[in-house]
């Protein structure tokens, strides 16, 4: 109900304002298996083209202008930004070695945090805020995210994705936990992994990558990504 009353006053506005920005088609028509396809907007495919660009632009600019006459909706905003923010959220728990791990937000915060916790009734130890470590969290290199992250077997070593500027291009490291620092490995082209899959050594796990770009700094990327096994202490080219 609470929505579809929100919902309202937009559609009031869409309704006395018809001029959205005009989107040109230029119909494609392929045959498959005898079957005319036609694709009225495939020019739109090709997202670094300057028509596109100033097309999503102006889209923007119409859209948010529509939206900037809706009553009450600073108020309504602020309000949800305060229901957001009014509370801790816990997820992506893993156990390793009677260890827990897991991902927080917390008010205040933009940014989910890595913490830990020696079974269940131990006491809360922050792990990894990206916002803050060495070589990564500086202003100069953008926001960054933990992606995913997985513990090995017996909780000593945490397998950790972590990607910048929103791109959830993950960049695969192993955490010690017990020293504290990151060991030498990085993996990129990692942003496919849920999760890392350890073996019963503690030394070794299985991992999904995306496939090199050719020459041209192009290639099939999702079409051809595939399992590897990285041994501790090899390099990540002789997986």
């Amino acid at each position: 109900l609470v929505l579809a009353l929100a919902a309202l006053p937009v559609a009031r506005a869409l309704a006395a304002d018809p001029t959205a920005p005009p989107t040109p088609v230029r119909t494609v028509t392929d045959t498959y298996h005898g079957v005319a396809v036609s694709d009225p907007y495939r020019w739109m495919e090709d997202s670094k083209s300057p028509e596109w660009q100033a097309w999503v632009k102006a889209q923007a600019a119409h859209a948010d202008a529509v939206l900037a006459r809706i009553p009450g909706r600073d108020a309504m905003r602020r309000r949800l930004l305060e229901l957001a923010d009014a509370g801790e959220f816990m997820g992506s728990v893993e156990q390793g070695g009677g260890r827990l791990f897991y991902l927080k937000s917390e008010p205040g915060r933009g940014n989910r945090r890595l913490f830990m916790r020696e079974g269940d009734a131990g006491a809360e130890l922050l792990l990894l805020d990206p916002d803050a470590l060495p070589g990564i969290g500086r202003p100069d290199q953008g926001h960054h995210a933990i992606d995913f992250h997985s513990p090995s077997p017996d909780g000593k070593l945490l397998a950790v994705g972590i990607s910048a500027g929103g791109s959830e291009a993950s960049v695969l490291r192993v955490y010690d936990i017990a020293a504290g620092r990151f060991l030498p490995v990085s993996i990129d082209r990692a942003g496919l992994n849920g999760d890392i899959h350890w073996r019963p050594d503690n030394r070794s796990f299985f991992y999904n990558r995306l496939p090199a770009p050719g020459v041209d700094g192009k290639g099939e990327l999702y079409n051809k990504s595939a399992v590897y096994l990285h041994e501790l202490g090899r390099e990540p080219a002789r997986d």
